[in-house]
């Protein structure tokens, strides 16, 4: 392992072989399904049937916290467990069971995310079926409610609920400051003072459902001193008992309140992200602004001479490798959405602080210098940047790029905080927003649940219903009459009235997503009351609310929307060829589309179409409607309103991102050919990146395109993704370039960037000798995973991205 930063005797200080033995067992880890926390919670939820349902989830939330299995990972100056093994993923029967009982035999033989389970661990979760089964889950809550017509549209492949209908949400920041400086006696002082003035009943059931949370991770905590103090005295390795040691200290400091050390702070940050991820299983809980809380700590210990910059990095690379002890099971149909063991766990460096002023600071180099010696998918390392940003930094995430870990992806601070602004956010709050699972932003601390993530919307699937009168090629499914008659025959006569088509659906479709994520929300205020994450976000001590019922500050959500360049290509190809050139007729396109491009004279009008611009190439003709196809949902967003509005936050609203995970892959499979000449069933284009392959004349090109866009209007996360050579970045030279380029970049407004920089060569050969690439990390969307875990689908959709050079 080779540093890019100079230290002074880092080989003394820092135990490199040490990170690479834990590095090792990161890399080389397998996923399995543990069953203890399902055993636990259905213990306790037996014990309180006829509680509160926010009470009932504080007492199952304790009992598996003072139960569980806890560990001390060898090798690791960390701890905290989520699960009784390393990777292993907890079930959570109250959010959803039958799809559990239907997968047991079928985990470990997934294309991807495979999940190890043993017969005993199948015995344990068949042990408590017949009790779950009989219960009604948030998943069987969300189905009794949802409409024909929701469930109609899902059967057309318009829209896929995922996550929201059968797992806790997460996406949240907590108070990480807050948790610092009062730690969880402070809080829960506060939390019994407010209990004893409290009048509405509301919020007595939410202090006092807190409180046992609270106390209960005290508990948890204490359980991890006891185990440090005798692993203490039985081991035999000086070195590694010094270690321990230490670990027990920072137990037992943790214990008593204000965090007074560096060291301190990292591991209580690390054990308020497992104690998340073990309340809930939603994802995307994250780290927020790392370099900006812990800069604090990080001074003081640096000059008292407690601690070196040297044991600061060992500290920060630990805790990184750590987070991939961690995991989450979904039901198969829904991992095809999000592939890759995925938690989407940011952890955000640079950018503007609060008051205006550029934040750069020593952790921020330190964070850097740690993703390069771990260079695992979690956490997903974020960064923003700004005309201020200093040269050296930039410089150095650079650097990591080009290791071709796909870290850090990088944030524009000027487009991201006005973003937020103009939706009523605070100039102060937006300036210090971060990223939030994937790609999607708001402000730490603040923000409710879900700043993205609510119904996922196939746009390319839309598009398809308008040029078949509203009727699912694939199913037979109509559920709007778009020209007026019985059939599914082809009455637009003009661009204007094709144009009016796509907004006539995509407001039915948009509405029916609003409608369905409206009976996720509503579930997910009993089944996702999470009592222990309300304590972190502004303002539900204050007012007595649970995140879900209205106590966070900013209640700003979004949907999922896939494919806007495919629907961006394919309007202007009928645009130019039908009614601009009339060299083609609808009704012929259509036919070839049917065929899938099958025979001579398909192939030519395909070849016509594939002729015609393409987004990314920065050819305004086309982008300009893919800016018209924004700007057509943009439209929609203020007639939506949240099930929080007027319940608490000081804004709800809707905004959107463009974050969608590996959704387009799976989206792409519902969608026959399109007239941009896509073959049917490929995947749609991700983010707002140009359609895959047809970016051809280089990565200047693409952000012209992509800076058309009303990126400032996307306020929750604009996805751009980007490939390029490994030769684009080797030397000073092209190093400086690429520099240039991020410069460039942030002036014309691009929102956010990442990058992976690898050759398709390589994705090819690990797709034929997987064992031999465990290492190799790639950007799948707005997240980083193992290119070995993806299913092939999505494996092939990365290698299908352009590979940019310098021209």
């Amino acid at each position: 392992m080779k540093t890019f930063l100079e230290f002074h005797d880092e080989k003394q200080i820092i135990d490199m072989e040490r990170i690479d033995r834990l590095y090792q067992k990161m890399k080389n880890r397998k996923a399995s399904i543990c069953s203890e926390r399902a055993l636990l919670f259905t213990t306790s939820w037996k014990q309180s049937e006829g509680d509160d349902f926010v009470m009932r989830k504080a007492k199952a939330f304790a009992h598996v916290l003072d139960n569980m299995s806890i560990y001390i990972e060898d090798d690791s100056l960390i701890f905290g467990n989520q699960a009784s093994r390393n990777f292993a993923a907890p079930i959570f029967p109250e959010y959803s069971y039958q799809w559990v009982i239907d997968e047991l035999d079928e985990f470990e033989q997934r294309k991807g995310d495979v999940f190890y389970i043993s017969e005993d661990v199948k015995a344990d979760l068949r042990s408590i079926a017949d009790y779950w089964l009989a219960q009604t889950t948030h998943q069987d809550e969300v189905f009794r409610n949802t409409p024909e017509t929701i469930v109609l549209s899902e059967k057309q492949g318009a829209l896929h609920r995922g996550g929201i209908s059968m797992s806790g949400d997460g996406h949240i920041v907590p108070d990480h400051a807050l948790i610092l400086e009062k730690g969880f006696g402070g809080l829960l002082a506060e939390i019994k003072q407010k209990l004893v003035s409290a009048n509405d009943e509301e919020a007595i059931t939410f202090y006092q459902a807190a409180t046992i949370s609270l106390e209960a991770s005290l508990r948890f905590i204490a359980r991890y001193q006891a185990l440090l103090e005798k692993l203490v005295q039985n081991e035999k390795d000086e070195k590694r008992k010094h270690d321990l040691k230490r670990m027990e200290r920072i137990a037992s400091s943790l214990l008593k309140g204000k965090t007074e050390h560096f060291y301190d702070g990292v591991q209580a940050v690390y054990l308020i992200h497992v104690l998340h991820m073990i309340e809930s299983n939603g994802h995307s809980f994250c780290y927020g602004r790392f370099d900006q809380y812990m800069l604090e700590l990080y001074e003081r210990d640096i000059v008292s001479g407690y601690m070196s910059k040297e044991e600061a990095l060992e500290i920060i690379t630990h805790m990184f490798l750590m987070n991939s002890s961690n995991n989450k099971v979904r039901p198969y149909g829904h991992t095809k959405f999000s592939q890759g063991y995925p938690l989407y766990s940011n952890l955000m460096i640079g950018g503007y602080k609060p008051n205006g002023e550029d934040g750069t600071n020593a952790l921020s180099y330190l964070c850097i210098e740690a993703m390069n010696l771990t260079s695992m998918a979690e956490p997903n390392f974020s960064m923003r940047y700004n005309e201020d940003t200093p040269e050296d930094l930039l410089r150095l995430a650079v650097k990591l790029i080009r290791t071709g870990c796909g870290m850090p992806s990088l944030f524009n601070d000027r487009v991201a905080v006005k973003g937020l602004v103009d939706l009523g956010v605070s100039k102060e709050d937006a300036l210090d927003y971060c990223a939030i699972g994937c790609v999607e932003t708001g402000v730490p601390g603040k923000y409710g649940h879900r700043a993205t993530g609510m119904t996922y919307v196939n746009w390319g699937k839309l598009l398809e219903l308008v040029l078949n009168n509203g009727v699912d090629p694939n199913s037979g499914i109509q559920l709007m009459n778009i020209n007026g008659n019985d059939g599914s025959e082809i009455t637009y006569k003009t661009y204007e009235q094709l144009w009016d088509g796509w907004n006539k659906v995509l407001k039915y479709y948009s509405d029916l997503a609003v409608a369905c994520d409206a009976i996720c929300d509503r579930s997910l205020e009993k089944y996702d009351a999470s009592p222990f994450a309300s304590c972190f976000i502004d303002n539900c001590l204050a007012i007595g609310k649970t995140l879900k019922r209205g106590g966070c500050k900013y209640d700003i959500i979004s949907q999922s929307n896939i494919g806007p360049s495919v629907v961006g290509n394919s309007l202007a190809a009928i645009k130019k060829l039908v009614f601009d050139e009339q060299t083609l007729s609808l009704e012929e396109i259509m036919h070839a589309m049917k065929c899938n491009w099958e025979g001579k004279e398909n192939l030519q009008i395909r070849k016509q179409l594939l002729n015609v611009p393409k987004f990314g190439n920065d050819i305004d003709y086309v982008d300009t409607i893919v800016k018209n196809v924004f700007d057509s949902y943009l439209e929609l967003l203020p007639s939506y309103q949240t099930q929080r509005t007027g319940k608490g936050p000081l804004i709800s609203c809707y905004t959107m991102s463009t974050s969608n995970i590996t959704s387009y892959v799976p989206n792409g499979l519902d969608v026959g050919a399109t007239p941009d000449g896509r073959i049917a069933r490929s995947p749609l284009n991700e983010g707002c990146s140009p359609t895959q392959g047809t970016d051809t004349s280089g990565p200047t090109a693409v952000i012209n395109s992509v800076a058309k866009l009303p990126n400032d209007k996307v306020a929750a996360g604009q996805l751009l993704n980007m490939r390029f050579s490994p030769s684009a970045l080797t030397g000073d030279d092209n190093l400086q370039k690429f520099i240039y380029f991020l410069r460039v970049s942030e002036k014309k407004g691009i929102y956010h960037n990442q990058f992976n920089i690898i050759d398709a060569k390589t994705l090819k050969e690990a797709m034929k000798k997987p064992e031999d690439y465990a290492d190799v990390i790639v950007r799948v969307a707005g997240y980083c995973a193992q290119f070995i875990s993806l299913m092939p689908e999505a494996q092939e959709a990365i290698i299908a991205r352009s590979e940019n050079t310098w021209q």
